[in-house]
């Protein structure tokens, strides 16, 4: 996909959730193979994007230095869910022109590798398409996707001032989306110890023991 025309974005990654099966760690500080974080790797994905938010706990690696600025912020309230998250993501672009906003889950290792495509098709995409989520078998994987950026800030406003849990099928629920069938290890996500091994990512030398 080298030189493949990309749309003007802003990349949203999503770091929040409560890693219960991995008693709790800091899931955006796996390191991986490269040696890179598993935040870094997602904010690498959006290495062309205008700007980058990063939303959810603050990893213990601190935000990974990219070409653009890379900002943090966190839902309101916290932990409510991934659709707030987003919107929390989406309060903080405010480049003129950016177009698009590509969604990230801060905990699918090899995500890099669908985010070209997912750029590709929202520069051809016609008028009146919103969005193009990445879909397995079907199934759409929400926190892998591409949206416009000005139905997604009507969508985000939609949301009551008091409330909690809305999923981003919720949130994009008006919008005219796109399914983009992509491999299943492509967004395959770390939420057990045997997913850490299977992906080859180990937790940082100071969460040993």
């Amino acid at each position: 996909m080298n030189g493949a025309i990309e749309p003007r974005y802003a990349g949203i990654v999503l770091t929040g959730g409560t890693a219960g099966r991995i008693r709790g760690v800091d899931k955006a500080s796996f390191i991986g193979p490269s040696g890179r974080s598993m935040l870094a790797r997602a904010v690498d994905a959006c290495r062309n994007a205008e700007r980058v938010v990063v939303v959810g706990p603050l990893s213990q690696g601190g935000l990974p230095q990219g070409r653009q600025p890379v900002l943090w912020t966190c839902e309101v309230p916290i932990g409510s869910g991934p659709a707030r998250a987003i919107a929390a993501g989406v309060g903080m672009i405010d480049e003129p022109g950016v177009e698009w906003a590509l969604v990230l889950a801060g905990d699918m290792p090899f995500v890099d590798e669908v985010v070209p495509f997912l750029l590709a098709s929202a520069a051809q995409a016609p008028e009146c398409v919103d969005g193009i989520v990445a879909t397995v078998g079907g199934r759409r994987q929400w926190l892998c996707s591409v949206y416009r950026l000005p139905p997604l800030r009507v969508a985000c406003g939609r949301l009551p001032r008091l409330g909690g849990g809305e999923t981003v099928k919720t949130l994009t629920y008006e919008m005219i989306l796109v399914d983009m069938p992509v491999p299943a290890s492509s967004v395959q996500d770390i939420d057990t110890p045997a997913d850490l091994v299977a992906a080859g990512y180990r937790m940082p030398r100071a969460r040993h023991g």
